[in-house]
């Protein structure tokens, strides 16, 4: 595209090229609290993202995962940079991410409590006798995914973490367990 089609379209929106913010935006810091509140009010799916830790299984419960793209199967994570999570991730190229059932949400509780070992049972994991599958597995969950580590991005006390999906399992038919306003909670009904 050259600058006479990129001006044309830019005549033709109805924002100005240089447009200025309103005046009325308020600052960062000001929007904190509503910004949080808002995202309290999000509801999400819960995974447990799970890591070999020194060939122990190791995983933490976490809220913000979302698909990035079908083609190729690729999904997105946001963890704190200074997290147990991050740190494990760090130290290898695959992670698993594990969809959980509504019946998951003692585990899911469990492996989110700050401070405290994430080193799971292997009661709780599908036995891996799969060579293409790198990390722990939790048994029951509606869906296991291996994924390889394709890009890791630091952006303010976050990092972004990029996996590309090698292996998935289907697991039960059960009701997603969600986190909405500060507790897990199962579907009410369908709409």
């Amino acid at each position: 595209m050259n600058s006479t089609q990129t001006d044309r379209i830019v005549e033709q929106s109805s924002i100005a090229p240089s447009a200025e913010l309103p005046v009325n935006v308020a600052a960062p810091t000001e929007q904190t609290p509503n910004f949080v509140e808002a995202m309290r009010v999000l509801a999400t799916g819960v995974v447990i993202l799970t890591v070999d830790v020194d060939g122990q299984p190791w995983g933490v419960t976490i809220s913000s995962c979302s698909s990035l793209s079908a083609a190729p199967p690729r999904l997105v994570c946001s963890l704190k940079s200074n997290s147990a999570a991050a740190a494990a991730i760090a130290s290898g190229d695959r992670f698993g991410i594990n969809i959980l059932s509504a019946a998951q949400v003692d585990l899911a509780a469990s492996s989110a409590q700050p401070g405290t070992p994430k080193f799971l049972h292997p009661d709780v994991l599908i036995h891996r006798d799969n060579p293409e599958v790198a990390t722990p597995q939790i048994a029951g969950a509606l869906y296991n995914l291996d994924c390889e580590v394709v890009s890791r991005v630091q952006i303010i006390e976050h990092d972004l973490v990029v996996g590309q999906v090698r292996w998935s399992n289907c697991g039960p038919e059960h009701d997603p367990l969600l986190y909405f306003n500060k507790s897990f909670r199962a579907l009410a009904r369908q709409t």
